[in-house]
């Protein structure tokens, strides 16, 4: 039998496509996967800009970096496992599993433990391995799918028993496949995140701007425009345009997953087959083709079986030549051979190679911790292992070990921490010279030193007989105590105007509070710009002053 030629069909859909498709996806997910995107995603991007905020201005940060950092990690895992969840509605609705995208089968506990650690687990790693591959530039692309695409395939995975090694195996093969597509995607990503941080700090800027309009009163960003160009902000900005573009880059993985999968398991045929069969007119039309069928019978016993095999033959070879399954056909190679590869090739090729090898390697290593904890290699005494309710008793005495293990962990870290904490100290009770704060110098920040110890350096320079400079560390004093009271926020760019108008909103109903303070910067830029004597009635008429301001922001 002579067949048509093969015609030449790419291995992978453009990429306008795969974007369209991710964006028609993203309309066809349920209400629940938006709600739980939202519940995991949300709590990690504000306590990231309030871990941030204070991280970088509390005068009592390294007090509590233990335990914040503790709680943002926890964060970042319940993230990514509510990220495996939506990926899992996402494939149910590509798959066709249930009508409104709902998953066929409910997890197990199992494959909830599971899928818990395996994420934690593997995405533990993301920042330093992403950071270590963009310095590569090279194998970014492949790293950057990788964990992708162990979101996008973690749910169904471990819905059907699956291992974390297994599922690290899988996510990596399908990273590697149609890399001119990830790359040329990665480029499409990076545009639309740069265009959506755009808008973020537009219409937070705007909106920031204009509520001096509505509301009638002044804000830090209103009366200081640097602030738009503060780290918090823009770890703020940051957040935001991540929950905004996300959903679209999990979308499109998804689905490069997806038809990466049905290159094997023809996953998307059987798609299509459960939509036909949930359509009431393709019942009908199928009981109308039966009906006419019989009664045609007769002509149907003259043809042939060999006649039969070519017209079935021949309407999959045209089934398959349209343009939805076109990207399933192998490329034509066009006789080209291996041997013909450039010297460039290969060096590429070797280099993939071992990347893939390094990550076969870290994948085990992986897989082994995880199938140690959660794999039933001994059946426990006592137990005939059939009921359902007792299989978690089979791995609980492992996870005991590693929760033992991580407290220690945790403990000594934080021994350590405290000894450097008592050693520094230490060191600086012994010192004979405390810290030099050149009081003369423009950019001293009331931040460098805690109130008492600008009280301390006021007494001195009083008793040295430089009340201007004494005037100078009293005021500091003030500043830092209203800093760490949070009815101001200390930064070097700000100036007493500033101050005045941010306490004038912070402590708004305390009028003693605000105007004592504006009286006390009035008599201190007298002093300090104007160069006016100091005298003892006004250093005592000063520190009072201060005591009056600081009982009133107590």
């Amino acid at each position: 039998m002579n067949q048509p030629p093969r015609r030449k069909a790419p291995t992978e859909q453009p990429l306008l496509v795969l974007v369209e498709e991710a964006t028609h996806l993203l309309r066809r997910l349920p209400l629940g996967a938006w709600l739980g995107y939202f519940v995991g995603t949300a709590p990690l991007v504000v306590y990231l800009f309030y871990f941030w905020t204070d991280m970088s201005r509390s005068a009592n940060a390294m007090g509590r970096v233990v335990e914040s950092s503790l709680i943002l990690a926890l964060l970042y895992g319940w993230m990514k496992v509510w990220h495996a969840v939506f990926c899992g509605k996402m494939m149910s609705v590509l798959e066709a599993s249930e009508p409104n995208g709902d998953e066929g089968s409910p997890m197990s506990l199992k494959g909830w433990v599971k899928l818990i650690g395996g994420q934690m687990l593997i995405h533990a790693t993301m920042p330093v391995v992403m950071l270590l591959s963009l310095v590569a530039v090279l194998p970014f692309g492949w790293v950057y799918a990788f964990y992708h695409n162990v979101s996008a395939l973690a749910w169904g995975h471990f819905q059907k028993g699956g291992t974390t090694r297994e599922l690290m195996g899988l996510a990596l093969a399908q990273s590697h496949r149609a890399p001119v597509q990830n790359h040329l995607l990665i480029s499409v990503i990076t545009a639309l995140a740069v265009l959506i941080y755009a808008n973020c700090f537009s219409g937070l800027a705007t909106a920031l701007i204009l509520s001096k309009s509505i509301t009638g009163t002044e804000n830090a960003f209103s009366s200081n425009a640097f602030l738009f160009m503060s780290s918090s902000f823009q770890v703020l900005l940051i957040g935001l345009s991540y929950m905004v573009i996300n959903p679209l880059v999990k979308a499109m993985y998804a689905l490069r997953c997806f038809y990466g999968v049905s290159l094997r398991t023809g996953a998307d045929m059987k798609a299509s087959l459960r939509i036909l069969t949930r359509s009431k007119a393709a019942v009908v039309a199928l009981m109308m083709a039966m009906s006419f069928g019989s009664m045609g019978g007769m002509q149907a016993e003259e043809v042939g079986s060999s006649d039969d095999g070519v017209v079935l033959e021949e309407s999959i070879r045209q089934v398959l030549q349209g343009s939805e399954y076109q990207w399933r056909l192998p490329r034509d190679s066009g006789g080209q051979s291996e041997t013909e590869d450039s010297w460039i090739a290969s060096m590429l090729r070797w280099i993939v190679d071992g990347i893939s090898e390094a990550f076969d390697g870290v994948g085990k290593m992986f897989g082994n911790l995880m199938d140690w904890l959660f794999r039933r290699d001994q059946p426990l005494t006592g137990f005939d292992g059939g009921g359902g309710g007792t299989e978690w008793m089979v791995w609980l005495p492992r996870l005991l070990w590693v929760m033992v293990i991580a407290l220690v962990v945790g403990l000594g870290w934080m021994i350590y921490r405290h000894w450097r904490l008592a050693r520094r100290t230490a060191e600086v009770e012994s010192a004979d010279v405390p810290v030099e704060i050149n009081l003369e110098a423009e950019h001293v920040v009331a931040t460098q030193l805690p109130e008492n110890e600008w009280l301390r350096l006021a007494r001195e320079k009083a008793k040295e007989g430089d009340l201007r400079l004494a005037l100078r560390a009293l005021f500091l004093a003030t500043l830092a105590h209203l800093g760490e009271k949070r009815l101001l926020t200390i930064v070097g760019s700000k100036s007493n105007g500033d101050y005045v108008r941010e306490l004038g909103w912070r402590a708004r109903g305390r009028d003693g509070l605000h105007e004592g303070f504006q009286e006390q910067v009035r008599v201190f830029e007298q002093v300090w710009y104007g160069w006016h004597e100091v005298g003892e009635d006004l250093m005592a008429k000063f520190e009072q002053q201060h005591e009056r301001i600081t009982s009133h922001a107590s």
